[in-house]
């Protein structure tokens, strides 16, 4: 290779590393710790790899001794793993409105036949109204308590069934 050459990739390999330095000196929210990641495709092979994905993601928590991990897939996706139910809880709940965003995608609009489910609806004010009716009239203590006989009545009816076939020398398929 010529001298020009080799000074050109220095000197570009000293531009892209002050930019990532000052990519990570502008976040004032640094991420949590975490394993280190492959350019554009992140940790996901190490993820494919190491079945059952659970265990490798408990295995990264003990290696860096924390309760919240943070897992770089693809080349802009953040997992962020909490094992600690103090930390779930101000996830889940004080901190919700930073940490729901998720990608809009035209087939998500597409099956939920306009956004009218919450599962693909974008965070707004249409989602926090199908949550509030959720949470309060579908998965709240006294419906839960309401269906509890119905669910019993359903679980000894399956198993039941379950006996049955056997008894019978039956395939359960």
């Amino acid at each position: 290779m010529s001298p020009t050459i080799i000074v050109l990739i220095v000197i570009m390999l000293i531009l892209c590393a002050r930019l990532l330095y000052k990519k990570s000196l502008s976040n004032p929210h640094p991420l949590p710790p975490g394993p280190m990641s492959l350019p554009f495709i992140g940790c996901t092979i190490q993820m494919l790899l190491t079945q059952p994905t659970f265990r490798w993601i408990h295995n990264l928590m003990d290696q860096f001794n924390t309760q919240i991990l943070c897992i770089r897939l693809g080349s802009s996706t953040h997992v962020i793993t909490v094992t600690s139910p103090e930390l779930a809880c101000e996830f889940l709940k004080k901190q919700e409105a930073i940490f729901i965003s998720r990608p809009d995608f035209f087939s998500a609009y597409l099956m939920s036949d306009g956004y009218h489910t919450i599962i693909f609806s974008p965070p707004g004010d249409q989602w926090r109204k199908m949550k509030r009716i959720i949470t309060h009239d579908m998965l709240s203590s006294q419906v839960n308590k309401w269906f509890q006989p119905k669910r019993h009545e359903e679980a000894n009816q399956l198993l039941g069934y379950i006996c049955n076939q056997i008894q019978n020398g039956d395939n359960i398929t």
